[in-house]
């Protein structure tokens, strides 16, 4: 809270060697951690900079907004684990975001270190008080500080006290991480200047509710602990619950959904102006006003139109592969990456690369610097890579995106960019390619759904060859793409991880097709939900690996290449025309493309 000395602790943790670069004079190192605070608050319906003096409601980080903002808080926490130093942030307002910080957290296996700067509310409330609301920041000591406690529970936390940095500095140190002597010089200057003004005396009296010099007694208490004791934490618990009798709904309409119920009355009041002109008899007025508007919304239609030449609009359309830590997968994922980013211009905020917590792979930090998001993410079972692409999912229920089109590394974009007219127009929520084989056989594949509860599949032919008799389930999709739209996905995503790690459990039923658990949880998933995939041609999904024989002659608009690369990375032809032209052509650009330099080769180009 302001005034409790959190800015001088930020600075001490600094001189120590924790990166607390937001501590710094002028230093905008933090500034997008404060944005994301300022914007999660704002979403719960408060003043970033005036909170209300009341806790926020039970559950309030559970809605895909703040899931988005707590998603975002994972990406910038993983980007800096590999700094040499630990690091730090002191935005009072963490403490009252406390809860979605622990979720941001957990994918990463990290806990967080608490330091609380406390300080006797009575020098504390009577700078925050407003001659306007006499007893608020009385509210908003009590308000926060119980929420720090309850949401901090029974976790070892570090008190500094504020006035004993005036009386026993050698205390508060002692208690710091990196703790030094008082006499030391990377601290006696900073604790001089900071307190030269400050003395025990000087700290204004003021009258306090009973209520905030007992908590602020109990939390005293706690000092020698390390943390708040049971009492404590019940005391806190109790003034959240009373609170929430007082507290006031979560503001619900988005900016978006404001807008447009503002250009809604802001219309309706133009057609009532015009009507109302009519009934007077004043028809030249109506008509004038009538023509007016109509060249107006003309005008908007015109500038809201897309230039000569430019691509026709995608929607919200999100990109995302899964990038595992193996140099080769890294080589796949350069190309991958450079045929939406170069080919096809996506901008980088609509790409994203998930990787698995650790993952070393040096294209990393070469697409982040582009811009483009890296997601770290826990794998759902080390048994079967390929089910790593479920935690995809999670990352685009934030409403961010209309559609999401999840790739495999091993595939490239090379054809028209523009999405299937069953997804543009929402009538398909998921778009796949029926698997190339029938993997696994038919007998296994109807004892799978029987052991699964789910019926008899609903047979169609494979993909290759085309026009084939082999059968599987229409919903056994290849996984090198899949286009979903986003409404899908809170639905699908734990029925589909589920789905798949009930299948690597269904070896006796699978044999070695049990390595297919991720297309069959999808395919059950669908089933369970009463949905089915709308297949894609093999021109979305071109697998170059096959034999010839297998394939047909068509322009591929996604080629799907496996391992059948050459030693210097390119792409394999297949012997057929059409394929082969776009093999050729995607091998011509390569060298520009800048990844056959080193395994992770990835360079940014103006």
């Amino acid at each position: 809270m302001e005034g409790s000395g959190t800015a001088l602790c930020s600075q001490l943790l600094a001189r120590l060697g924790v990166d607390m670069t937001d501590a710094a004079p002028g230093s905008e190192e933090r500034a997008p951690i404060v944005a994301l605070h300022d914007r999660a608050l704002r979403q719960l319906g408060r003043d970033p900079l005036n909170p209300a003096p009341l806790p926020l409601p039970p559950g309030w980080w559970t809605g895909p907004a703040l899931r988005a903002i707590r998603d975002e808080i994972t990406h910038w926490v993983w980007q800096r684990l590999a700094a040499p130093h630990p690091f730090g942030i002191n935005d009072p307002r963490a403490g009252q975001l406390l809860p979605l910080w622990r979720e941001a957290l957990a994918p990463l296996g990290l806990r967080a270190r608490f330091i609380l700067c406390l300080r006797d509310p009575a020098a504390v409330v009577p700078p925050l008080e407003q001659p306007t609301a006499p007893g608020e920041a009385a509210q908003r000591w009590i308000a926060t500080h119980s929420d720090l406690v309850e949401g901090l529970g029974a976790d070892e936390v570090v008190l500094l006290p504020y006035e004993a940095w005036l009386t026993d500095p050698a205390a508060n140190l002692a208690r710091l991480p990196g703790a030094s002597d008082p006499a030391d010089p990377r601290v006696r200057d900073l604790l001089g200047g900071a307190l030269a003004a400050s003395s025990p005396a000087g700290a204004p009296a003021s009258p306090l509710p009973p209520l905030v010099r007992e908590f602020h007694a109990m939390l005293m208490r706690c000092l020698p602990h390390g943390g708040f004791d049971a009492i404590t934490r019940h005391t806190a618990r109790t003034i959240a619950a009373a609170a929430a009798l007082f507290q006031p709904p979560l503001a619900e309409p988005t900016a978006g959904l404001e807008a447009a119920r503002a250009e809604a009355q802001q219309a309706k009041a133009e057609l009532l102006a015009v009507r109302e002109a009519e009934r007077r008899g004043r028809w030249d007025a109506a008509a004038a006003l009538a023509s007016a508007l109509a060249e107006r919304d003309h005008a908007r239609s015109a500038l809201a139109a897309p230039l000569p030449g430019a691509r026709p609009a995608r929607g919200r359309v999100a990109f995302s592969c899964v990038l595992d830590d193996a140099p080769a997968l890294s080589v796949q994922c350069a190309l991958w990456l450079n045929c939406l980013l170069r080919l096809h211009g996506i901008p980088p905020s609509d790409v994203f690369i998930h990787a698995p917590v650790g993952c070393a792979a040096d294209l990393l930090p070469r697409a982040a610097a582009l811009g483009v998001t890296i997601v770290p993410i826990v794998p759902p079972d080390p048994r079967n890579p390929h089910c790593n692409k479920i935690a995809q999912l999670e990352t685009f229920m934030g409403g961010g995106f209309d559609h999401v089109v999840l790739m495999d590394c091993d595939t490239a974009w090379v054809g028209p960019m523009e999405l299937p007219r069953a997804a543009v127009t929402r009538e398909a929520l998921a778009m796949a390619k029926v698997v190339d084989h029938p993997n696994p056989p038919e007998p296994a594949l109807a004892a799978l759904f029987e052991a699964a509860g789910l019926g008899e599949p609903d047979w169609v032919t494979v993909s290759c060859p085309p026009g084939g008799g082999r059968r599987t389930d229409r919903n056994n999709c290849n996984g090198g793409l899949y286009i979903l739209d986003c409404t899908i996905l809170p639905e699908l995503a734990p029925r589909w991880r589920r789905w798949a790690l009930w299948c690597l459990d269904q070896g006796e039923i699978l044999g070695r097709h049990v390595r297919n658990a991720d297309q069959l949880g999808f395919a059950l998933a669908l089933r369970e939900m009463g949905q089915s995939a709308t297949s894609l041609p093999i021109e979305w999904n071109y697998p170059t690996h096959l034999q010839a024989a297998e394939l047909p002659d068509v322009a591929p608009r996604i080629l799907h290449y496996h391992k059948a690369t050459g030693p210097d990375h390119r792409l394999l032809e297949t012997g057929i025309a059409k394929p082969d032209a776009a093999i050729r052509a995607l091998n011509d650009q390569m060298v520009a493309f800048g990844c056959l330099a080193s395994p992770g080769g990835l360079r940014a180009t103006g």
